[in-house]
């Protein structure tokens, strides 16, 4: 029975189904990218066609840029949220948010990765956030700060459920949702959370660009996923001559008949009698049937 109620309910809400890159697609129907003039294209991840396809780096190369670009990300928006004029000026930002740091992980290291596209990583924070300061700012009306861990799980849950329906997953998001709540230092931010998840996220992707695209490419798409390889045009088969159908030897048995009805020769060849008497011969042999 609970069975048979779970794929009832199932049937029912089937059609509905919310597909973002579809919408998106619409809109930009084409690759921006690849509109744009070739030093930018190259920060934002696009290659030109006639450009030459660059070698991957190899591990220790690689393991090494993880680390520096790494370092870099985060001591830029670190730096920024510490010593910006925005966030100095009586606001009493404790710093980045912990679940930056999970993020730096991601789109240093996991450059392919579809949670650590930009798409992912900027949209779902900041979704994520905005989501954990309203569930937080409804269970501190009451001015009661004793269920403040039920409201960051259910951020952390409708977050995720927000992630999937818009394909924004990306799992720091997560955290980012339920600092909102439990952390005293960014559940007094308010709706500056939010602003400091925006400017990290802004300013990590932007040295993720920067950086990643010296050896290696990132991201893999803005917008929406495509192909990940141009399609290759398989060339069709030649077609061969199509031969005479082979005409089958005669048999031995067969029979073969012989239809003559007269045989006759024109002027002006002239033919002595003892010719003329041999020609006759044959016909009078025509004639019976060739015994």
């Amino acid at each position: 029975m609970y069975f048979k109620t779970l794929d009832t309910i199932n049937s029912a809400v089937a059609p509905i189904n919310i597909d973002i890159d579809r919408y998106l697609k619409a809109i930009f129907p084409f690759n921006i990218v690849s509109h744009i003039p070739d030093p930018i294209r190259h920060v934002m991840g696009g290659r030109s066609p006639e450009q030459p396809k660059q070698a991957p780096p190899s591990m220790l190369l690689k393991s090494w840029w993880t680390l520096f670009n790494s370092f870099a990300g985060l001591i830029v928006a670190g730096a920024t949220i510490k010593y910006g004029p925005y966030f100095v000026n009586g606001r009493h930002v404790p710093g980045l948010a912990p679940s930056s740091g999970a993020t730096a992980i991601l789109i240093y290291n996991a450059l392919e990765a579809p949670l650590a596209q930009p798409r992912n990583v900027f949209v779902g924070t900041v979704v994520s956030s905005i989501i954990g300061v309203g569930i937080c700012k409804l269970f501190m009306l009451g001015d009661n700060e004793d269920y403040l861990w039920i409201s960051g799980s259910l951020a952390v849950g409708i977050a995720s459920v927000v992630m999937s329906l818009t394909k924004t997953i990306h799992p720091p998001a997560g955290a980012a949702a339920l600092l909102a709540s439990i952390t005293p230092d960014f559940r007094h931010l308010g709706w500056k959370y939010v602003v400091v998840q925006v400017v990290s996220m802004s300013l990590m992707l932007a040295v993720a660009c920067l950086l990643n695209n010296i050896q290696m490419v990132y991201p893999i798409y803005w917008l929406y996923p495509g192909p990940s390889k141009a399609p290759v045009a398989v060339p069709e088969p030649e077609k061969k001559p199509e031969e005479p159908p082979k005409s089958e030897p005669a048999s031995e048995t067969d029979d073969t008949t012989l239809t003559v009805s007269a045989v006759g020769v024109n002027s002006p060849i002239e033919l002595t009698e003892a010719e003329q008497l041999v020609l006759a011969g044959i016909q009078r042999r025509l004639a019976d049937g060739l015994p």
